[in-house]
């Protein structure tokens, strides 16, 4: 019989059963001195009357095992190997970045890019060195936002160019921490997160537990991996910084071809750590962080997120089984518990995909997780004034003023776009050429689309705008500040309405940069989508509400063309089903044509925000009538208008419903229901004292019937459009006059809308999906 004294930490016994490979690893063989009758053969150490003695004698010899690998071993075994080779001579030789050797006179040296053609202002004059560079992007705010995270989980959400990597990388300047990155893209970084994807890619079985738990392991020993080196780091070298750790991390490439080695050690290791039980690789994770003195939060960082929303997608489930998942939740699972005893840290995705946002569903459990519990960091700042811009530039070299006053106004705002110009000037290039290139580029329709075909970003993070916490505009502040802009232009253009409210502030993506603008009027031009003065002024927040909100903007011009009193009801697309199945109500007669005043003084749109009520819209003539109508949440619809035929006039009600899904098809169609207007879904009257009176009113308006407008895309709701009280799918049917329906879903938008009002709406919506 084989004895172990080992020590543990309370927390690593409770509930483990531990194999004789992890005792081993973990602990030292006791050897016996001396035969027990010997031992015994002491007064001291004579069995007690009262005490109970209990000896073990094996009887049966174990076969023999295969004996798993320890971690420690392999990482003995990888200090032998190239890998540890190259390691070693990073620490000993302690090499700066290589200096990009530029054309004109430098003020300082700028490192160069991984593969030298340019210079890198990404990694130029990093804090935590030996040089003591301040941090210039907003880490102190990061940190006192990481300090206020719940559940050690803080999102970095911004667009691209706002300086997310930057913030990244002089966050682990000054804390220690591991970096990931999902996407290399040339840029440096370990390909361990990538190999991981390709490993899994063998793996896969319809065994979602098992693939969920082979997936947990290897993100683990790719943590390990990391811990293991930085901790040799760490003891090789009393100096060694947090600098030097973030530059072999994100730089690897760059000092390999230095010293001769062209693989990547953070991959090597972790694969052959991947042989390992689970179980020993979590206690090794625990006793080498426990070695790793942190005064800080240590940060786990993974960048470009966004990247992993669609890879290996369902491939996973959650703990309930009910939804899919891609790989991004194992990934975030694990590093958010890399080991049970692990304490003061925090995991920060970080990505420009809105996509990103899927992390609300993800949890340790794998249960769905309410958003507020999830803060997110978006404030990385931007130019503040050309004084900010011409100190950063001079700096490196020295433009004229009439330069920087281009630079500046060219691309105000974000980050990247300055830097990027300023790179290529210190290449040689001329800087008028550069500004114009680069407004070319950032303003041009061909961008967009080619961003757009990596399904990686939506309209707005193609370079459309910056994402903010704001207090969305209302009338009044737009009132403010946009000098000559008509009334009914800033009603359309203001924000109360859920989730976006006046004292509330929202995430939104703000459009204020010249570049940016010029990059929408042109798109919009391009599309004859949206008025500039909307697009001016156009904020939004990343939901459903908030895209119909939008959507609603240019509403209005498709039903002016689809009811345009040249199609008879019966062969417009949204109807030429249900009218071949069903007698059409007694009213549709002809070709409908929306009702609009004469008078073009008369706004075209009035909105339940700015004050106009919807009794005053349905008691105002025609004349006098804005031709659309918001009213407010309660209503019901989102847009009211009438339409002429024949013989009467009817309300048409239009609910939007940007969803990929409609769960409660009868809820949905409540909202065109008459009937059902300011009532919840049992039927109980919003205040209704004050609301009696207007619902009176609709009911009586619409005797002679009404049409409904279901705009359900881009969902299938399997449900056509149909004639209330002659459809079995009518639930509420507790009216005698009869309504049109009509369903415009994935299946009939085409031939309904427009194509680039179409196109715009799906890339709007392109890579923010539900995950149902």
């Amino acid at each position: 019989m084989d004895l172990y004294k080992v020590e543990l930490r309370l927390p690593n016994l409770k509930d483990k059963i531990y194999t004789k490979d992890e005792i081993e690893d973990l602990g030292a063989m006791m050897e016996s001195m001396v035969e027990f009758k010997e031992y015994f053969n002491n007064d001291d150490k004579k069995p007690k009357s009262k005490c109970l003695h209990i000896f073990i004698v094996p009887t049966i010899v174990a076969p023999a095992t295969v004996t798993t690998p320890k971690p420690k071993d392999i990482f003995k075994e990888f200090l032998n190997s190239k890998h540890g080779q190259f390691l070693k001579t990073y620490i000993k030789n302690n090499d700066p970045l290589p200096s990009y050797e530029s054309r004109i006179q430098l003020k300082p040296t700028v490192p160069a890019s991984s593969t030298g053609e340019r210079p890198s202002l990404l990694k130029y004059n990093l804090p935590g060195g030996d040089e003591k560079h301040e941090p210039i992007t907003r880490v102190s705010d990061v940190q006192s936002a990481i300090a206020k995270a719940k559940n050690n989980l803080l999102i970095f959400l911004g667009t691209s160019g706002c300086g997310k990597t930057r913030t990244c990388y002089e966050l682990l300047c000054e804390n220690w921490g591991l970096y990931f990155v999902a996407s290399r893209k040339g840029n440096g970084g370990s390909a361990d997160i990538e190999k991981i994807q390709t490993y899994l890619e063998t793996k896969m079985t319809e065994d979602f537990e098992q693939t969920r738990k082979r997936a947990l392991g290897i993100v683990r020993c790719a943590i390990l991996s990391r811990l293991l080196i930085l901790n040799y780091c760490l003891e090789s070298a009393s100096a060694f910084n947090k600098q030097r750790w973030l530059l072999i991390q994100t730089c690897q490439g760059i000092f390999g071809k230095l010293y001769d080695y062209n693989d990547d050690m953070f991959v090597a290791l972790m694969l052959k750590l991947n042989t390992c039980t689970p179980l020993s690789v979590m206690t090794y994770i625990d006793n080498i962080y426990q070695e790793i003195s942190v005064n800080k939060t240590f940060v786990i960082i993974l960048d470009e997120t966004q990247v992993l929303e669609t890879v290996l997608k369902g491939k996973f489930k959650s703990r309930t089984g009910k939804q899919k998942r891609s790989l991004l939740s194992p990934i975030i699972q694990a590093l958010r518990q890399p080991a049970p005893s692990m304490v003061n840290y925090c995991v920060i995705p970080c990505g420009s995909g809105l996509g990103i946002l899927s992390l609300e569903d993800v949890r340790i459990s794998g249960i769905s997780k309410p958003e507020t519990e999830i803060p997110k960091f978006t404030e990385f700042g931007g130019w503040q004034d050309i004084a900010h811009v011409k100190n950063y530039v001079n700096n490196l070299v020295s433009l004229t003023d009439n330069e920087y006053n281009c630079l500046y106004n060219h691309f105000r705002g974000r980050f990247r776009p300055i830097v990027t110009c300023v790179e290529d000037i210190i290449m040689g290039l001329p800087a008028e050429d550069v500004i114009d290139v680069h407004w070319k580029r950032n303003t041009c329709l061909l961008l967009f689309r080619r961003v757009t075909d990596t399904s990686q970003m939506s309209l707005v993070e193609s370079g459309f705008g910056r994402l903010q916490f704001v207090n969305p505009p209302t009338i009044s502040h737009l009132r403010q500040v946009c000098k000559g802009i008509d009334e009914d232009k800033l009603r359309i253009s203001s924000v109360n309405v859920h989730p976006a409210l006046e004292g509330k502030k929202s995430l939104v993506a703000y459009v204020d940069e010249p570049f940016a603008l010029t990059a929408g009027f042109n798109f919009f031009k391009d599309h004859d989508s949206l008025p500039k003065d909307i697009l001016n002024m156009m904020s939004k927040v990343n939901n459903a509400s908030s895209w119909g909100t939008l959507w609603q903007m240019y509403l209005p011009d498709e039903f002016e063309q689809i009811f345009n009193g040249r199609s008879d009801i019966r062969n417009m697309p949204v109807f030429a089903e249900v009218a071949k199945k069903y007698n059409l109500p007694a009213f549709c007669i002809g070709s409908p044509k929306i009702v609009k005043s004469s008078d073009v003084t008369v706004p075209r749109v009035a909105n339940a925000s700015a004050g106009y009520t919807l009794d005053k819209f349905f008691n105002e003539s025609p004349e006098t009538r804005p031709t659309f109508y918001f009213p407010e949440d309660r209503c019901g619809p989102d847009i009211i208008f009438f339409v002429e035929f024949e013989q009467v006039t009817v309300p048409v009600f239009v609910q939007v419903k940007l969803r990929y899904v409609v769960k409660e098809m009868a809820g949905a169609l409540g909202t065109i229901h008459p009937d059902m207007f300011y009532k919840n879904k049992n039927g109980d009257v919003y205040n209704e004292e004050s609301n009696k009176p207007i619902i009176d009113k609709i009911i009586e308006i619409c005797k002679v019937g009404s049409i409904g407008l279901l705009v359900a895309y881009p969902a299938d709701v399997f449900q056509e459009s149909y004639v209330t009280n002659n459809h079995l799918h009518d639930l509420r049917n507790r009216s005698s006059n009869q309504q049109l329906i009509g369903i415009i879903d994935h299946k009939n938008a085409s031939t309904v809308f427009r194509g680039d009002h179409l196109q715009f709406l799906d890339e709007l919506k392109g890579t923010a999906k539900e995950r149902n």
